[in-house]
């Protein structure tokens, strides 16, 4: 009889070991599942697998741009996150080229952009970004993009002849190969960096399809621009792409037009480029599978938050002159 109860107790207690192999075996392959699609930013500052970069600063623009317009929803506001956004790519982008050769992109070097009059698309903050940007440089130059102004919407209204199909169309703000609004030119600009300049003419000459980009910096962009549109959606802006051309328009002959996009009115509605469904899609998937690294980012992200609030201004001073707040100095790692 002893045997027998020595036995049972053996056989249930190999039974309760394999069940406990099987529930860690089955948790080890659930936690690689998820690691593989894991969402954990890489700590060595570089890009690491392209799902992982995405939601990485994604995710930190999120959290930077929610939580600023959460409490600060002015003019102001909006400047200062273009110009953190504008950091947080170019410091990146910097560490993204020192691992790569010389990239041949240099000043008067501008085949990208020859991209209609509709291009590239921006979003609302970098339409008010490059109003602000052209009415602090004065008249001369105000009355040079309006002057181009005029010339793009005749090309646009067929008036010009087959001057819009014979040719690519120059950007609204090239004159003589170089950016008039270089310093805060948009995120979709910030993302061209060729490894070949030879390639770039060959497609601006309609010799070649598609024009050599660098995946990375497209990425970190992308990402980055995906980070704005969740932050604004969240305060209740309105954040589709827009026409380049007619949003600037807009807020540049709109005194208002600025106020009344705060204040959650449509401003730009004739100017939004078409949805594509498959990104509305992304983004509404993306929204709910970041929610909760979103909160934990706004936690660590703060101290550099909180330079927004007492310092208003001080970072919309690094889109224009590349001066960061000093207190930023001290949060690089957390960026």
């Amino acid at each position: 009889m002893q045997r027998q109860k020595s036995s049972v107790r053996r056989q249930g207690t190999k039974v309760a070991v394999r069940f406990a192999i099987q529930k860690m075996s089955r948790r080890r392959r659930r936690k690689k599942k998820a690691g593989a699609r894991s969402i954990e930013q890489p700590r060595q500052g570089t890009l690491g697998t392209r799902g992982a970069n995405l939601r990485r600063f994604t995710t930190k623009g999120w959290a930077v741009g929610a939580q600023v317009l959460g409490q600060r929803q002015d003019r102001m506001a909006v400047l200062d996150l273009m110009g953190f956004f504008h950091r947080l790519g170019d410091r990146n982008a910097d560490i993204i080229k020192k691992q790569l050769p010389p990239l041949p992109c240099k000043v008067g070097c501008c085949y990208c952009c020859y991209v209609g009059p509709d291009r590239p698309d921006v979003l609302p903050p970098e339409v008010f970004r490059i109003a602000t940007y052209l009415r602090d440089e004065g008249s001369a130059s105000l009355a040079q993009v309006e002057a181009r102004l005029e010339r793009t919407n005749a090309v646009a209204k067929g008036t010009a002849g087959n001057e819009r199909t014979a040719t690519k169309l120059p950007c609204l703000f090239l004159a003589q190969d170089r950016c008039l609004i270089y310093p805060v030119r948009p995120m979709r600009c910030r993302a061209q960096n060729s490894p070949d300049a030879q390639a770039c003419r060959r497609n601006y000459l309609g010799q070649r399809e598609t024009m050599p980009l660098l995946s990375e910096l497209a990425l970190l962009y992308k990402s980055l621009r995906i980070g704005i549109r969740l932050a604004l959606r969240e305060a209740g802006l309105q954040s589709a792409p827009l026409a380049l051309t007619g949003a600037v328009v807009i807020a540049l002959e709109q005194p208002d037009a600025f106020d009344r996009w705060l204040n959650g009115e449509p401003v730009f509605e004739e100017v939004v480029l078409p949805h594509e469904a498959d990104e509305e899609r992304f983004l509404a998937q993306l929204a709910r599978q970041a929610k909760h690294r979103v909160k934990t980012e706004r936690r660590r992200l703060g101290k550099v938050t909180a330079i927004f609030l007492e310092s208003p201004g001080t970072w919309a001073l690094y889109s224009t002159h590349s001066v960061e707040p000093r207190q930023a100095s001290t949060q690089r790692r957390t960026l």
